[in-house]
């Protein structure tokens, strides 16, 4: 599930200048300008639900410290002890698109012509997890759970706790060779 994120270079600088002219906060130094394709582990800018924008490492650490947590299931999270022990907030993940990889061992790109808002849960030790959902058709072909894709607007109100307005967000989907 969603193993590689990809951020272009003109997203990055987008997303930082959208942010300077609105009532969001820059609260992190400016590094990962340059940074193409984004794994687990590693450092990535995200909105916070404190109308900040930080530097987050993907990957909440396992309750045993082998290894990371990368997803959170919609579905489950709000209730999931984990979770809330981690004291999980909402944020929003703006990126180019993501690489999945099918049960075929495909890699595909999934992506759109305007930025991906993906939700996200972010705790206090600096660290974010991705929120999943079911596959909608036809992604489920190539995995049965994708990133929660929000529209600008739902990002904003979901940052809010606001109701969030169902839309269908049309990705591109590209094999990679």
């Amino acid at each position: 599930m969603c193993s590689c994120l990809y951020l272009e270079d003109r997203l990055y600088y987008e997303l930082q200048s959208s942010l300077k002219q609105s009532s969001f906060l820059i609260s992190a130094p400016q590094e990962q300008s340059s940074l193409k394709k984004i794994y687990p582990g590693q450092k990535m800018l995200v909105w916070t639900s404190s109308n900040a924008l930080q530097i987050l490492r993907w990957g909440y650490q396992k309750w045993n410290h082998k290894g990371r947590v990368l997803h959170a299931r919609w579905e489950t999270a709000g209730t999931s002890i984990f979770f809330h022990q981690n004291h999980s907030r909402r944020g929003i993940l703006c990126v180019s698109g993501y690489f999945e990889w099918s049960t075929q061992k495909e890699q595909y790109y999934f992506h759109r012509q305007s930025p991906l808002y993906l939700g996200i849960l972010y705790n206090d030790q600096g660290e974010f997890v991705i929120l999943t959902v079911a596959a909608m058709m036809p992604y489920q072909r190539i995995h049965p759970r994708m990133p929660v894709v929000f529209s600008r607007q739902q990002a904003y109100d979901f940052l809010e706790h606001q109701p969030i307005k169902k839309e269908a967000l049309d990705l591109h989907v590209s094999k990679v060779q």
